[in-house]
């Protein structure tokens, strides 16, 4: 009696973990569009949201220049790109879309975003403040961001125009080639 006992007591935990992994594999798969309102606009690609738990977004596919930090000067057109990303979302209802992986290794929601009808990731590709950037297995929406690059190369605008009239900010010259 008291080896079964014992056998239940070890099975009961291993089942719980097992529910709530499948749960939490399941919840992450779940790739139905949500909407929420921006709180913030933390840069060029990212932005928090008013989840309940006001989480940060990670725009899928696109890297924009980074803001300066206390010991770096930041990268040309950082300041356009949140710019951008404030016009098109700061304040509004949004509506984010999942691909296969939901969140980032620093807990951060991975999502394309659509703010007013216009597809966030790639505008801001489409007006020369973001390169493509895809980080394997998401790349749903790849066609899409590559196409908006190549609008903002062909049109020279932004990271692909005359970076020679973009603010030079010391340390930083390597970027103005």
């Amino acid at each position: 009696m008291k080896g079964s006992r014992n056998t239940i007591l070890i099975l009961i935990p291993v089942i719980v973990l097992l529910g709530l992994y499948l749960f939490r594999d399941r919840e992450a798969s779940d790739s139905r569009p949500e909407e929420f309102r921006v709180i913030e606009v933390v840069d060029g690609d990212t932005i928090r949201i008013g989840d309940g738990r006001d989480s940060l977004v990670r725009y899928i596919g696109i890297d924009t220049p980074e803001a300066g930090l206390q010991d770096s000067p930041g990268d040309p057109l950082a300041e356009e790109a949140e710019r951008l990303n404030r016009d098109l979302v700061g304040g509004k209802e949004v509506r984010l879309e999942y691909d296969e992986e939901r969140y980032d290794v620093y807990g951060r929601k991975l999502a394309y975003v659509y703010s007013d009808g216009i597809f966030v990731n790639g505008e801001l590709v489409r007006q020369g403040l973001a390169i493509p950037f895809f980080i394997e297995p998401n790349t749903l929406r790849e066609a899409d961001i590559e196409q908006a690059a190549m609008e903002a190369q062909e049109s020279r605008r932004g990271l692909w125009g005359d970076l020679s009239s973009v603010r030079r900010l010391p340390g930083n010259e390597e970027y103005l080639v």
